[in-house]
C-alpha cells in the first residue's frame, strides 16, 4: 500500500522512496552502505513515526548520515513502538546525535539493541549514552569509538547503581586501560543481567587480565544461572580461565553419571551411550537454568565426552 507523499519524501532518493512506499509491509529495513544522506533519513523517519510493522533498521556504513538524521530518528522513536533494533554504526551522527537518541530513550519503550560502532563518540558520547540507559535496552555496541577511562568508569557506575536490562556490551577496540578495567568487570559481575562484556583490543595489560580473570571465574563458578564472558584476546588468561572453570563445572556435573554407569555391566556401557547421556544431562541443566554457558566450539564442547571416554577400559 503506497503512503501519502510529502515534501520530505520528494527530497529523498528513489531507493528510500521505494522503501517508504511499502513500509507497512516490511518488518526490517536494510540500507547499509546505501549512500544515504540526511534528506533520506528525514523522510524515512517521518514515515517510521507512525509505522507499526518495522522492527529492525540497519543503516550501517553511511558516513553522510549525520546529526540531522539522528535527531529525526530520535523524534520518530518517541512515538514509534515497534522498532527493537537500530544500527547506526559507521555513520556521522557524532556526540550530538547520540545525545538526541538518548533523549528519545527516555520515552521509547521498544528499542532493545543499539549499534553505534565507529562513530567517534569518545568519552563525551559515552557519558551521554550512559545517562540515557533505560529499562529496555539490552544490547549496546560502541566498538571503535575512542572511549577512554572516563567513559568506561561512567558505564561501570551505571551498571552498579542503575536498574537496567542490559545483557550485552561491546567495548572492543577502544582506549580503556588498566585503572578502569577491573572496576568495570566488578560492576558487570555484580549486575544480575549482564551476560557478555567484550573488551578486546583495549589497553589492558596482562597483569590486569589476570586480576579480571578471578572475577570471571568466581562468577561462572558461583552463579551458574548466568554467564559472564569477559573477552580479551582469544588466548588470554581471561578466556583460558573461563574455559577451565567451565571444564570444572562439567566435570562436577558428569561425575555422578560416570560413577553410575561405570558399575553397570551392560551393553549400553559404551562410549556412544555415555556421550548421549552426558549431552542429555547438560541439556537438562540448561533447561532448568542451572548452566547457561556451553561453549560453541568443538574443543570444549566435547570435554565431557573425553572425560567419559577415559573411563572406558
Amino acid at each position: 500500500m503506497k503512503r501519502a507523499h510529502g515534501t520530505l519524501y520528494e527530497r529523498a532518493s528513489e531507493q528510500v522512496q521505494r522503501v517508504i512506499d511499502n513500509l507497512d509491509e516490511r518488518t526490517s529495513i536494510d540500507l547499509s552502505d546505501a549512500n544515504l544522506d540526511d534528506a533520506d533519513v528525514r523522510a524515512l523517519a517521518e514515515a517510521l513515526a507512525t509505522n507499526t510493522s518495522v522492527t529492525s533498521i540497519n543503516m550501517h556504513d553511511n558516513p553522510n548520515v549525520g546529526v540531522v538524521s539522528a535527531r529525526a530518528l530520535a523524534r520518530a522513536l518517541m512515538t514509534n513502538s515497534s522498532v527493537t533494533s537500530l544500527n547506526l554504526s559507521a555513520t556521522g551522527i557524532g556526540v550530538a546525535g547520540v545525545r538526541a537518541l538518548t533523549l528519545a530513550l527516555m520515552t521509547n519503550t521498544s528499542l532493545e539493541k543499539l549499534y553505534l560502532e565507529y562513530n567517534g563518540l569518545g568519552d563525551e558520547g559515552m557519558l551521554a549514552l550512559v545517562a540515557g540507559l533505560n529499562m529496555h535496552l539490552t544490547t549496546i555496541d560502541v566498538e571503535r569509538n575512542n572511549i577512554r577511562d572516563v567513559g568506561a568508569r561512567a558505564l561501570a557506575r551505571a551498571l552498579a547503581t542503575k536498574s537496567t536490562r542490559v545483557t550485552s556490551i561491546n567495548l572492543a577496540d577502544n582506549w580503556i586501560g588498566d585503572d578502569v578495567a577491573p572496576a568495570l568487570a566488578a560492576a558487570v559481575a555484580a549486575n544480575p543481567n549482564v551476560t557478555h562484556l567484550l573488551l578486546s583490543d583495549n589497553l589492558i595489560e596482562l597483569a590486569s587480565e589476570r586480576s579480571i580473570s578471578a572475577l570471571v571465574v568466581r562468577n561462572i563458578g558461583a552463579a551458574l544461572s548466568r554467564t559472564l564472558i569477559l573477552l580479551s584476546r582469544a588466548d588470554s588468561p581471561v578466556m583460558r580461565l573461563a574455559h577451565a572453570e567451565y571444564e570444572r563445572v562439567v566435570r562436577d556435573a558428569t561425575e555422578p553419571i560416570i560413577r553410575e554407569m561405570r558399575y553397570h555391566d551392560n551393553a549400553d556401557a559404551n562410549e556412544a551411550a555415555l556421550r548421549r547421556r552426558v549431552d542429555a544431562h547438560l541439556a537438562e541443566m540448561q533447561r532448568r537454568r542451572l548452566l547457561h554457558y556451553v561453549p560453541r566450539h568443538e574443543a570444549t564442547r566435547t570435554l565431557a565426552r573425553m572425560l567419559l571416554s577415559s573411563t572406558i577400559a
